[in-house]
């Protein structure tokens, strides 16, 4: 679908003002790298059915599995993995029971930070983990199986599963510490930056997910048609917490509206809540509707010109 950025301003998808935007509303996010890629997924509605239907059953096979959702991966877990791959470690001892108990005498602000660092290296990996574990249960998700199949490779190594199986105050004791920490800083750094980049797009769905929870969103039904069509039954708008629920039926026959009303009757608002809607479909998260039939749009334009403040 092509969106330009006067209609992504006029449906309110961004706002300068966070709480008057959609994507405040979808934003579940856990990490940073997260919203930044849920932003651009929200910049780029999909162009294709298949797309479409790709995310609607990620979305659908995450949802029964929210409430499972690993609580040790934090932005702040992440952002401490990101300074572990960047500090300037110098040789990190892993053998002998004299060096390691020297190393953090000499070497006090690197031991901390490979102390630090380890809490959440642990953490990430165990959950991750987790959410392996969880994607075992899908059945219908192509894109989650293959991200499963990563999972389980980038997890393979004997030493990620020792790391995993072991209590985590036992991994923290001094030469414990250094021997996983070492390994960690030379030899498992690309693999982690794969298992980042997997957590990223798993937190984009997770969000999604937990949007389309929140907000009862439903999954419109698709109509193959060569002319567009678009119905709906009690369409209301996300920004609004006590909206009116509009019917719309609209097809080739029947493709134009005049729309009239006093001023803040809600006539910007009817047209934003279609437009955001049929938005909402093309990114596979699901529609503010209690039902909803529509073919494939190539795109949406608008010219609303109204600066309404829909949350308030």
């Amino acid at each position: 679908m092509e969106i330009d950025s006067t209609t992504l301003q006029d449906l309110s998808i961004f706002h300068p003002d966070e709480s008057q935007s959609v994507l405040s509303k979808l934003n579940f996010c856990r990490s940073d790298a997260g919203s930044n890629r849920l932003k651009q997924i929200l910049t780029h509605p999909k162009k294709n059915l298949t797309e479409i239907k790709e995310t609607e059953t990620a979305v659908q096979t995450l949802l029964p599995l929210l409430i499972e959702w690993p609580e040790s991966i934090s932005n702040g877990t992440l952002q401490m993995i990101e300074k572990f791959y960047a500090y300037p470690f110098g040789v990190i001892p892993k053998g002998s029971w004299i060096s390691c108990q020297l190393y953090p005498v000499f070497n006090y602000q690197e031991f901390a930070m490979i102390r630090f660092s380890m809490n959440h290296l642990v953490d990430f990996l165990k959950g991750m983990h987790q959410l392996r574990k969880l994607l075992e249960r899908n059945k219908n998700s192509t894109v989650l199986d293959q991200l499963k199949e990563q999972l389980t490779q980038l997890l393979q190594p004997w030493f990620i599963q020792e790391i995993i199986a072991r209590d985590k105050t036992i991994l923290l004791r001094p030469k414990m510490l250094l021997k996983y920490g070492a390994y960690l800083y030379v030899s498992f750094q690309n693999s982690c930056n794969q298992l980042l980049e997997i957590f990223t797009r798993l937190d984009v769905w997770y969000s999604m997910a937990r949007a389309h929870q929140t907000y009862r969103l439903t999954f419109p039904d698709w109509i193959d048609a060569d002319q567009p069509m678009l119905k709906a039954k009690g369409l209301r708008h996300l920004l609004l917490q006590n909206p009116v629920c509009y019917d719309l039926d609209m097809d080739h026959g029947n493709n134009f509206i005049f729309l009239s009303g006093a001023n803040m009757a809600g006539k910007s608002t009817f047209i934003k809540s279609v437009g955001c809607a049929v938005y909402l479909a093309h990114l596979g998260i699901g529609v503010p509707a209690e039902n909803m039939r529509l073919s494939l749009f190539h795109g949406i334009l608008t010219n609303i010109q109204a600066q309404d403040n829909l949350s308030k």
